[in-house]
């Protein structure tokens, strides 16, 4: 046994030949083959029932004795038959039979020991007779607990094939052998087609089969029994059952399903497909979009290439204009016709170059205090000649004086854009009208434009504000360009303003900007309380240049070198033609020839463009500034990149200086001897410290550094009176000529007056620290050997002995 996998435990063995009888400890009768290694469940064929089995015995005819402790079972495994006797019967009387009870004598008799006693039983050959067929009856079939039998309402009451309606769940199918003799013997079996997949056994006595919630459709059922000794006949009873279908079961209920899922299907396929299309007409569009914004902004950054190309030959112009205005005086006027020009296409340039920056998201707000009545005024006042010579009048109607946070250049651009557009529109002998009044509830500025002339239509002032339109300007022969309002719309916007404007006959058109003022309508990074604005107007360009030619005139032509960088050869010439007469010009056509000009001649200030071949103006000031022979030297960039960033890069790279093209010379003029006075006034400062702090004096980084390094020299040797110029050299570890040139470009002084300086300056300090000291002491302390010449230097450079430089504090 140890050989094989026992499906469960046994309690009993009994051995028949080369085949075991096993009882398991679940009730169960097993089989086992030797032969074939096989085990065979034989409970519904003995129709055992779950009880303990305590005894297995085989007799003489091969029969199986099954004991429990209620029954004892004899089984005829060839054909199945098998008989019982029960210990409650009335023919036994016992309480229970006892395990492990049974005998069998030598005549094959059985013995069966209970309480209270022991039974012998025979072997019964009948059970190897061959079943007899067995009539079946169904006796009755009841739906819902009501046997159809008494249903009058139910059409047709036959037996053989019964209808179910859809609402009738539950069914009882009664049957019966007629057999009433053996009727507790008798067993039955049955199935029903499409739902059993197996013959389902019933113990003895019982005869019903129950089924509930049958879905629609037919079925068969059958049944079949055993005789009175349990031998099952071959005799199969059938009835047919027909469950009706529902009305969401019959063919049109199917037929609407299929319809509504091929309904629904179509939508779904329909829905999917719009999404798809939608999605993709998005994604179209968004690539379409993408590729107009390219296009646009290729376009924009073409216009910004041609505008900043079209500075330089309005620089040239101007600086044309500024140089025949002073060789021929007689044509001013023509000059100034020609001047107003230039400056009207260099405001249009710096439209499109600020519509750029808006564009690009790059244009920032800085608002400060000011005067916005006065602001306005000026504004009126500098619009009145343009609109005087087409023979209109302007006006400014202010209910009173109103001061504010506003960007002076928003502002500006704002108002020049309104009162252009209203000259533009209003027929001669008209009157533009620019008004002014403050809400202090909401802290609102309101400026309106009126300009009388033909009444803008309805339709039309809905698209005023939109980029490139142009309106109807060729009707009154002017010239547009389509920006102009869309320019005034964004930068009302920044300035968190609104905009808008209507047209009536009797006022005529009126375009109304409303903005805040209040500094809390402001971020704190829009505002700059540093910017101060008192009186909102530059001087006259004349007025400008008169100044700037009466300063530089007080100058020695030739005193200082001045290097221009400009690759734009007209341009250059018209530098050169203007500053040679004040300044000693060099000339570099690029970055790189400037840097050798700077190797071969002493420069005083270098003015270049930024966008130049081989090397720009931007790295030539970097190379300038990270050079210790050339780090003092000042720089003044000229370009027409006009934006922030650009600005930054080139203060970041050194630049002293940043103008803008197009390039006015008096401006250049002015900036140029700003800067030289500058360096003068720091060697002079120099000179006339008593004790050396560089950083009061502005110097770069590297300068201070090695003026830093020479004072130190000196006062290391301070009253070492042989210390000259050959050791201060040797100390300070550079060549003569560089050490020369540099205390010359920063102090103004030779290494030997460099050196008296120093020594002076001290003997300064020590007279002011001890109040009263022995004249030849002092001179020896500070390094001189000879009283009477540190006397004679001393009176030199203050302009006292040093005796009454001490009588000072006597006094």
């Amino acid at each position: 046994m140890t050989e094989y996998s026992a499906p469960h435990s046994f309690l009993c063995v009994a051995a028949d030949h080369n085949k075991l009888w096993l009882g398991t400890d679940k009730g169960g009768i097993m089989l086992f083959d030797s032969e074939t290694g096989s085990f065979e469940d034989y409970n519904t064929a003995c129709g055992v029932n779950g009880d303990k089995i305590s005894n297995i015995i085989v007799d003489r005819f091969h029969h199986v004795w099954i004991t429990t402790s209620r029954e004892v079972k004899e089984f005829n495994p060839k054909n199945g038959a098998y008989r019982s006797f029960y210990a409650s019967s009335k023919n036994i009387g016992f309480n229970r039979f006892l395990p492990q009870s049974v005998f069998e004598d030598a005549d094959g008799q059985l013995y069966f020991g209970g309480i209270p006693g022991i039974l012998s039983i025979s072997p019964s050959q009948r059970l190897d007779n061959i079943s007899q067929p067995k009539d079946i009856l169904i006796t009755d079939i009841r739906i819902m607990g009501r046997s159809i039998l008494l249903d009058n309402k139910r059409p047709g009451k036959s037996l053989k094939v019964v209808d179910i309606y859809p609402e009738e769940q539950n069914i009882e199918i009664q049957f019966s052998s007629l057999d009433y003799q053996n009727s507790s013997r008798i067993r039955y079996a049955y199935r029903l087609s499409g739902i059993d997949k197996e013959w389902i056994y019933l113990s003895a006595g019982k005869n019903s089969a129950f089924y509930n919630k049958l879905s629609k459709g037919k079925y068969v059922f059958q049944v079949k029994a055993t005789d009175g000794n349990g031998l099952w006949s071959d005799h199969v009873v059938e009835i047919s059952l027909n469950r009706l279908p529902a009305w969401y079961e019959s063919w049109y209920a199917y037929t609407v399903y299929v319809l509504c899922i091929l309904a629904i299907t179509y939508y779904f396929y329909r829905m999917v497909r719009n999404r798809i299309r939608m999605r993709q007409a998005i994604a179209m569009g968004k690539i379409e979009r993408q590729k107009i914004e390219e296009i646009n902004h290729a376009k924009l950054q073409f216009f910004t290439n041609i505008t900043h190309e079209l500075l330089t030959p309005l620089s040239i112009i101007s600086a044309s204009v500024d140089e025949l205005k002073e060789e021929i005086p007689s044509s001013s006027r023509l000059l100034q016709v020609m001047e107003n020009n230039t400056s009207r296409l260099i405001r249009l340039i710096q439209q499109i170059l600020e519509f750029r920056k808006v564009e690009n998201g790059k244009l920032k707000l800085k608002v400060s205090c000011g005067n916005i009545s006065l602001f306005l005024k000026n504004s009126v006042l500098a619009f009145a000649p343009l609109v005087k010579k087409k023979k209109l009048s302007i006006s400014l109607e202010a209910t009173e004086e109103c001061s504010g946070y506003f960007d002076v250049d928003k502002l500006d651009k704002i108002i020049y854009n309104l009162l252009s557009n209203a000259a533009k529109y209003t027929p001669e002998g008209g009157a533009i009208t620019l008004c002014q009044s403050y809400d202090e509830e909401t802290g609102l500025l309101k400026i309106t434009v009126n300009n009388p002339g033909e009444c803008i239509p309805e339709e039309k002032l809905a698209h005023l504000f939109e980029r490139f339109y142009e309106g109807e300007y060729r009707k009154f022969h002017t010239i547009g360009t389509g920006i102009g309002l869309s320019l005034t719309k964004d930068l009302v916007a920044l300035h968190h303003g609104t905009i808008y404007a209507f047209s009536n006959k009797e006022e005529g058109n009126t375009f109304v900007v409303q903005i805040p003022v209040r500094r809390e309508a402001f971020k704190e990074e829009e505002i700059d309380e540093s910017m101060e604005y008192a009186a909102y107007n530059v001087l006259p360009v004349g007025e400008v240049e008169e100044a700037v030619a009466t300063d530089m005139a007080e100058r020695e032509p030739g005193s200082s070198s001045v290097l221009l960088v400009e690759d734009n050869e007209d341009l250059l010439s018209s530098m050169v033609r203007l500053l040679q007469g004040r300044y000693h010009i060099l000339q570099a056509r690029n970055g790189v020839e400037a840097l050798a000009v700077l190797e071969k001649e002493e420069v005083n200030l270098i003015v270049s463009d930024i966008m130049m071949p081989e090397m720009d103006g931007i790295e030539l000031c970097r190379r300038i500034k990270e050079k210790f022979e050339t780090c003092h030297i000042p720089v003044i960039l000229l370009t027409a990149k006009i934006t922030d960033e650009d600005q930054v890069m080139g203060y970041e790279s050194g630049a002293d200086g940043y103008i803008c093209k197009p390039l006015r010379l008096s401006v250049l003029l002015a900036k140029i001897d700003n800067l030289l006075k500058k360096s003068n006034r720091m060697g002079i400062d120099f000179r006339k410290q008593l004790v050396f702090e560089a950083k009061e004096l502005n110097f770069t980084s590297m300068d201070e550094a090695f003026i830093q390094k020479a004072v130190d020299c000196v006062n290391a040797h301070l009253d070492d009176c042989n210390f000259e110029h050959a050791q201060f050299l040797a100390e300070m570890g550079m060549a003569r000529t560089t050490l020369a040139d540099k205390l010359k470009l920063l102090t103004g002084l030779t290494p030997s007056g460099f050196i008296n300086n120093v020594r002076l300056q001290a003997a300064c300090r020590l007279i002011d620290e001890k109040k009263k000291i022995r004249i030849s002491d002092l001179a020896y302390a500070v390094g001189f050997n000879d009283p009477k010449y540190f006397s004679l230097c001393f009176r030199k450079k203050f302009g006292l002995s040093p005796t009454e430089y001490m009588m000072k504090y006597e006094n």
